[in-house]
């Protein structure tokens, strides 16, 4: 198990106090996808397959308003995660997550 993502699952407020082998059980269920900076990490509508969990950069979720404007949502920072209700449920995302800043989301099956 890589220990640096290991402690980000058990430093994460949706994974806090998971013991190392329930971090490891998690990793090996994951994998790392790198965005560039303006990137789109998914669009409203995609299907929701994991939970996505920041490894590191910015990434935010938005919706597009009719006229074209974007509202973002929410913001998150290393650590945070996203997407658990509709990956959970097995729906589709409500909202676009984008990068921000260069990212790496870790993406739990």
């Amino acid at each position: 198990m890589d220990a640096e993502l290991g402690e980000l699952i058990r430093l994460s407020p949706l994974f806090g106090g998971a013991s190392a082998e329930v971090a490891e059980r998690l990793l090996a269920a994951s994998r790392i996808q790198s965005y560039a900076k303006g990137a789109a990490v998914f669009h409203q509508g995609d299907p929701a397959m994991a939970i996505g969990l920041v490894v590191s950069g910015w990434m935010k979720l938005f919706r597009m308003s009719a006229g074209g404007n974007e509202a973002v949502v929410r913001m998150f920072s290393a650590g945070e995660s996203f997407g658990e209700a509709v990956a959970l449920r097995g729906t589709s995302y409500p909202a676009s997550g984008g990068a921000v800043t260069d990212c790496r989301v870790l993406w739990i099956n």
